[in-house]
C-alpha cells in the first residue's frame, strides 16, 4: 500500500492524518460524514421542534379547557327579548335635557349571559333616527329564564316633541360560562 492511499486530510484542522482513523489525533474531530457538528445537530432540531409543537397544542388545549370563550352570542341573539321598554324625558344632575330607555330584558335559552349591552334608537315621527344611547351592560347577567332591566340616556339633540317613539336592540353579551375576561 503506497503512502498517499494511507493518508487523509482532518475535516477540521486540515493536517494529515492516518485514513483509518476514526478521530483526529491533533483536534480531536470525530472523521465520520455522520460525526459532523451539522450532522448531529438536525436530527436534535427536529427533534425539539417536535417537542415544542406538542407542547404548543397541549398548552392551547389547555388554555381553551380553563379559560374557554364559551358560546358566541351571535347564534343565540334571538334568545335575549327585549319584553318591555319606554322612554322618559328629564335633566341629569348637571341640569341637561336628557331622554332615557328603560325596559327590561329576558333570556329564553339555557345559556347564562353576563356584559349584555343594549342600544336604544329614538327617532322621529317619520321613523328616522335621531339620537341612541348605550348601556353597555357591565356585571350585567342575565341568567336562563330571568329577567334583567336596563337603562341608557343621551342628551337631547331636537326638541323634545320629535322623539316620536324608540327602538331597542340588544347588541351583544358574553357567555357567563367562559372564564375569558
Amino acid at each position: 500500500m503506497s503512502n498517499e492511499q494511507a493518508i487523509k486530510t482532518c475535516r477540521m484542522c486540515y493536517q494529515q492524518i492516518d485514513k483509518r482513523a476514526r478521530r483526529c489525533p491533533y483536534c480531536g474531530t470525530a472523521q465520520s460524514l455522520w460525526a459532523h457538528p451539522l450532522i448531529g445537530f438536525i436530527p436534535a432540531a427536529a427533534l425539539m421542534a417536535a417537542v415544542m409543537i406538542a407542547l404548543g397544542m397541549m398548552i392551547r388545549l389547555t388554555v381553551v379547557g380553563v379559560f374557554g370563550r364559551g358560546e358566541p352570542f351571535a347564534g343565540h341573539r334571538g334568545e335575549l327579548e327585549v319584553v318591555e321598554s319606554d322612554r322618559f324625558f328629564g335633566k341629569d344632575s348637571r341640569g341637561i335635557e336628557t331622554v332615557t330607555g328603560v325596559g327590561i330584558i329576558r333570556n329564553n335559552g339555557s345559556i347564562p349571559w353576563r356584559d349584555v349591552s343594549v342600544e336604544v334608537r329614538f327617532l322621529d315621527s317619520q321613523g328616522r333616527l335621531l339620537d341612541t344611547a348605550m348601556d353597555y351592560g357591565f356585571n350585567r347577567t342575565v341568567m336562563p329564564n330571568d329577567d334583567s332591566a336596563f337603562k341608557a340616556s343621551a342628551s337631547l339633540r331636537k326638541p323634545q316633541e320629535e322623539y316620536a317613539s324608540h327602538k331597542v336592540f340588544v347588541c351583544g353579551a358574553v357567555d357567563a360560562r367562559s372564564n375569558w375576561p
